[in-house]
Parts: C-alpha cells; structure tokens; sequence
C-alpha cells in the first residue's frame, strides 16, 4: 500500500507541475524574481523564532507524578492498570470469539484490535490530561472510574458485560424499571430500553463468555485508581501550591511588562484547562479574557475577541490583555 500510494503521489506531483505555481513564502525568498519584487515593494515577513520551553521543579510531587505516570502511561513497565473496561474483547474464551464476532457484527480479527485500541486511547488521554493540568486529569478520571463501576453493576447484576459506543453508558438502573427480579441475560434482549439501546449500537457480552481474569482486572482497577484519585485529593486539599501554574504565572508577569504592551495569548488543549487557567488568572486580578467552544457560539464574545485581540481590526480596545482559549 505505501509503495502505490507513494508511486500515486510521484504521479500527481508529475501532471500539477507544470499547471502549479508555488508561492509559499519559502519560494518567494529562493526564486529570484520573486525576491525582488519582494524588496521593490517593500514586503518582508516575520522572523519566527522557535518554541521556548518553560520548564518548572515539582518539588515534593516528583514522586506522586512520576508514580501516576508509570501506573496510567500505555508503554509503562507497571502493568498494574489493565484498562480491561475498555478492552473485554481480548478476555473472551477462544470457543466463543466467532459467535461473539457475529453478534457484534464485525470481523473475527477485528474483535480484538478495535477495543486493544480503545484502551490504548483512554490511557493516552489520560496522560494528556494528566500533562495539561491536574483538575482536568482529575474529572477524567472520576469519568472512567464511574464507568468501570457501572459495567461492575452490569456484570454483577445481569451477568453481562454492555459494549456502547454512542454516549455515556446508562446505568442498569435506567434501562430497567419496576420489578426486574425475572430478568437474565436470556431475556434481557426483550426489555423495550435494551431495544432501544441495541438500535444506537449497543450489545453485550455474556458472564460464561469471558476468562474469570476479566472480572478480577476490573475489580483490581476501580482500586487502583480509585487510590490513585485519593492520593491526588489528599495533595489538594493541603493547601496546593500548583508548581506549574506559579511557574507560569512568573513568566506571565514577565511578558507584560514589556515595552512593547504586547497581548498575550495562551492556548490549551483542553477546555478544563482554559477553564482552570482561567479562574485562577481571574482571581490574580489578571485582565483576561476566555474563549472556548461554549462561548464561541456567543456573537458577542467573537466582537470581543476582534477588538480586543485582532491587531488588523478598525476598532480596538484595551479592557483585556490576555486571551485564554
């Protein structure tokens, strides 16, 4: 596939050639004619420089850090979070993967790697988050320790395990109402919220079908990051000094005491984080303005962001001098 594919490229580059002219501002430096018109028009492009990493001292987190990292992280050496929430596919008995394949609609190789997939992202994620700030690490693993409770209750409850892509996983609780003393898993099927559910992509594995591993994995993980989460509250609510906000908050005075009055923008990955970075730029008496996906279906904030922000714009104000977003 690489080869045709790179062949295919050779190709495409071979018959726009001669049709395309290239003007990046690479080109118009190093051909030329182009430099000179450059000049005789008096246009020059900005120099940028390249990123400068801010680094900061953890100082007694060092070891909480480097602990939650080795637990969380997909390539860890510690093998103790097994993710088996995400991933039950790969616990099925060898004698029930092609009944289950069918069930699920999809191919026999492909049962395994999608949700090994699946687990290798949420712990992705959560290193992400964990990176960006510890609030929005914080709320996302409160969200993965509620969800591998619920698929507890499942199993404990109705002796399956719910695979649901679409959404957040209902609880047993919504999708059955009144007495359901009479439900198991043969019948299940016929509960008139299953059905529903079963339309938007919902099926389940059975208790029998899966090696006992996977319920033991389940268990040792609520533990695990339900401890992880307790070592982490511990640290907050003792007065936390976060090391990598003062750090930045350093910097920040910094950068506006320059001549220049420049405007400072500061982008984060998350919007927990903007939200985090936020609150505390607010409570700093800091002039900052914040802008996500929330409030950029608001027409007045975009107006804001133009005059505040926009240097091309025909009117400008001064009320903010830093845009989180």
């Amino acid at each position: 596939i690489k080869e045709k594919r790179d062949k295919i490229a050779g190709q495409m580059r071979t018959m726009l050639s001669p049709i395309v002219i290239r003007r990046s501002r690479l080109d118009l430096m190093r051909i030329d004619r182009y430099k000179k018109d450059l000049i005789r028009q008096k246009i020059t492009f900005p120099k940028v420089s390249d990123p400068r990493l801010l680094d900061y001292d953890l100082g007694e987190l060092t070891e909480l850090y480097i602990d939650t990292l080795n637990i969380i992280a997909p390539k860890s050496n510690i093998k103790e979070y097994t993710g088996a929430r995400y991933k039950p596919t790969t616990y099925i008995k060898s004698k029930y993967i092609l009944e289950i394949a069918e069930r699920a609609g999809v191919e026999k190789e492909l049962l395994k790697k999608t949700q090994e997939n699946m687990d290798d992202f949420i712990k992705r994620l959560l290193v992400r988050r964990f990176e960006s700030c510890i609030e929005s690490f914080l709320k996302t693993l409160n969200a993965i320790i509620s969800s591998n409770q619920r698929v507890k209750e499942y199993y404990e409850k109705y002796k399956i395990v719910p695979i649901y892509k679409k959404g957040n996983l209902p609880s047993p609780e919504e999708i059955i109402n009144g007495d359901d003393d009479d439900i198991n898993v043969e019948n299940f099927d016929e509960v008139p919220e299953f059905k529903k559910l079963k339309e938007k992509g919902f099926w389940h594995i059975k208790k029998d079908e899966l090696k006992d591993e996977y319920f033991s994995d389940l268990l040792n993980d609520i533990e695990l990051l339900n401890s992880l989460k307790k070592r982490w509250l511990n640290v907050l609510n003792k007065n936390f000094q976060d090391p990598k906000f003062q750090k930045f908050e350093e910097k920040l005075k910094l950068e506006l005491k320059r001549s220049d009055n420049r405007k400072i923008l500061i982008f984060s990955e998350f919007a927990d984080t903007a939200d985090y970075l936020y609150k505390k730029l607010l409570s700093k008496k800091f002039k900052v303005f914040k802008y996500t996906a929330k409030q950029g279906t608001k027409k007045e904030n975009r107006k804001i962001i133009k005059e505040e922000f926009d240097a091309s714009s025909e009117k400008t104000k001064n009320n903010f001098n830093i845009l989180v977003a």
